[in-house]
């Protein structure tokens, strides 16, 4: 009977546990997880400068950022518009940066949604028509099928020495 009864309270711990963690997990959801809209700091979108083999100790602001909730699955759509003094990549990286116009397949649909998601012609004050130096730093694409799910990708402008990057998952 001991068994049985030692049996029961291990089960009775482990499904409080599991209770609490589900309630957690669904108070972060539907409390703390919401949109933000430029709260970005310059340390925060320090990552995209490093991504990007620039150099992370230049002068460079953040003007404008937009991070979404996130869903169970992680959905979200984020983005940054950074200012920067120079646009000098580490020789490693410098052949990552590909103009737009040379961009093909899935990199050249995740680099359009960019675009057309992430608020670029605020961030370069310009349509994407008008920007043929336009250069694109494609970190990830994933697809399914044929289709773009999710893709972190840095645009930069030479006119307004700016990057924005984004990071779409649906």
């Amino acid at each position: 009977m001991s068994y049985l009864a030692k049996g029961l309270q291990i089960f009775g711990a482990l499904a409080l546990v599991a209770l609490v963690a589900v309630a957690g997990y669904v108070a972060y959801l539907y409390v703390s997880n919401s949109d933000r809209t430029d709260s970005a700091t310059n340390d925060g979108v320090k990552f995209v400068l490093n991504w990007g083999g620039l150099d992370a100790n230049q002068g460079y602001k953040v003007l404008h950022s937009f991070e979404s909730q996130r869903s169970l699955t992680g959905d979200h759509l984020d983005h940054y518009c950074i200012q920067i003094a120079d646009f000098s990549p580490a020789i490693e990286e410098r052949e990552n940066w590909t103009p737009l116009a040379g961009l093909d397949g899935w990199a050249k649909e995740a680099a359009s949604r960019a675009y057309a998601s992430g608020d670029a012609p605020e961030c370069f004050e310009r349509a994407l028509a008008e920007s043929p130096e336009l250069q694109a730093y494609v970190w990830s694409v994933t697809a399914h099928g044929r289709n773009v799910e999710a893709y972190d990708i840095i645009l930069f402008d030479a006119q307004t020495k700016r990057l924005l990057y984004v990071s779409d998952k649906t």
